[in-house]
């Protein structure tokens, strides 16, 4: 499914993932994020997101994970969210910290055409972290941080590259601006802490391991909505400057 021995530690607390996962692996993943019918929002400019989604194969690839990253952190982890982006042409993601309620984040590159510069940007200093705050106008504008862009790392975004970023150690990161014609796509998955007995989305893979194929059938059918992502790729090849990187 996935390559653990591909990942490239940073900073104590971040590694970069190369070809992370199989051909296999990566071809059923991305044919759930641009062909599964799924309900996408959109909350911040030019950025879609499929929340907790159904996509059965990112899912099981999320749970998979568990013991790797409860070794890496030493913590009961959980699949708190999966999430799909898709950043269009003019979408970046403000300077910001990720919510503390998250052990782990873990996010997959989706997309055909790397383009490096693109990648999530992560401030590695701890002491620009520890000092650093966000802060949002009565409008609920994100303020600027001040904080030199030298001071951030890029992890490239290059097809089947990612990271695992340890968020008990809360970095400031962002993305560039994404330019005509390109867009990001990408799988991102939370973890949380796991209480007791209690599971997190894993629990849809063990549904579909076990055979319980009624209840997943059920699930599937409470969340089929709305467009799929190639189905969006097309009217935008048709109706702008999109570039086609199939």
């Amino acid at each position: 499914m996935f390559n653990w021995d591909h990942k490239n530690q940073i900073c104590p607390t971040l590694w970069q993932l190369e070809n992370f996962l199989n051909d296999e692996w990566l071809t059923k993943i991305k044919n759930d994020y641009r062909r599964t019918e799924s309900l996408w929002s959109s909350r911040y400019p030019n950025r879609l997101v499929m929340e907790n989604n159904h996509w059965l194969n990112a899912i099981l690839f999320g749970s998979a994970l568990i013991p790797y990253l409860e070794e890496l952190t030493g913590e009961k982890l959980g699949l708190a969210t999966c999430r799909g982006y898709l950043d269009l042409s003019g979408a970046n993601f403000y300077p910001h910290f990720d919510s503390p309620q998250w052990v782990v984040n873990v996010q997959i590159y989706l997309s055909d055409v790397d383009m490096p510069e693109l990648g999530t940007q992560f401030v590695l200093d701890k002491d620009i972290n520890s000092t650093v705050t966000e802060g949002f106008d009565e409008q609920g504008n994100s303020l600027p941080v001040d904080v030199e862009d030298h001071e951030y790392y890029t992890v490239p975004f290059r097809r089947n590259w990612g990271y695992i970023n340890d968020n008990r150690y809360r970095k400031l990161h962002k993305t560039r601006l994404v330019p005509p014609g390109f867009a990001r796509e990408s799988l991102h998955l939370n973890y949380g802490l796991r209480q007791g007995s209690e599971t997190g989305l894993e629990g849809v893979a063990e549904w579909a391991t076990t055979g319980q194929t009624k209840v997943l059938e059920n699930w599937h059918a409470a969340n089929q909505q709305l467009n799929t992502v190639d189905g969006l790729r097309a009217w935008l090849v048709t109706n702008s400057n999109f570039h086609q990187d199939t």
